[in-house]
């Protein structure tokens, strides 16, 4: 008895409310795949994989001697470390939504999200030759 009782209760149910056929299963991974790829094609949002990175004028080097050039080590604090500085360099060479990763102490932070923002423009990233947001991470070294 128990076992008929289960099978109705079990059984029946996934008969009648089945899952979708294969077909439906593969139409609908088809749609998905295509609204991803219209995502990840669509400009506006920073791209993690552009054909060409965005550069700060001058390369590295000239981004290192800009950031200790311009970085103060805040008066008050005791500690020498990096403050981990995540922002975007905009289609036009901008650098905005500028964060901290990984901090150091609140004095620190603020100092290398200022000097970050106030970061001259780069020449930004490209993908198929027209220029995209590109997201970059940037250690700020702060040292007495």
């Amino acid at each position: 008895m128990l076992r008929h009782v289960l099978l109705v209760l079990v059984v029946m149910p996934a008969m009648l409310f089945g899952q979708p056929g294969l077909d439906a299963l593969k139409r609908s991974a088809d749609a998905g795949q295509r609204a991803f790829d219209r995502r990840v094609a669509a400009p506006g949002p920073p791209m993690a994989a552009p054909d060409k990175e965005a550069e700060f004028p001058g390369g590295a080097a000239a981004m290192q001697r800009y950031l200790v050039e311009n970085t103060r080590h805040p008066a008050g604090m005791g500690e020498t470390g990096e403050v981990q500085v995540r922002f975007v360099v905009g289609t036009d060479g901008h650098v905005g939504d500028v964060a901290v990763v990984r901090g150091l102490h609140p004095l620190a932070d603020q100092e290398a999200v200022r000097v970050v923002s106030a970061m001259p423009h780069w020449a930004p990233g490209e993908r198929d030759g027209r220029p995209v947001a590109v997201p970059c991470v940037v250690p700020v070294l702060f040292r007495p």
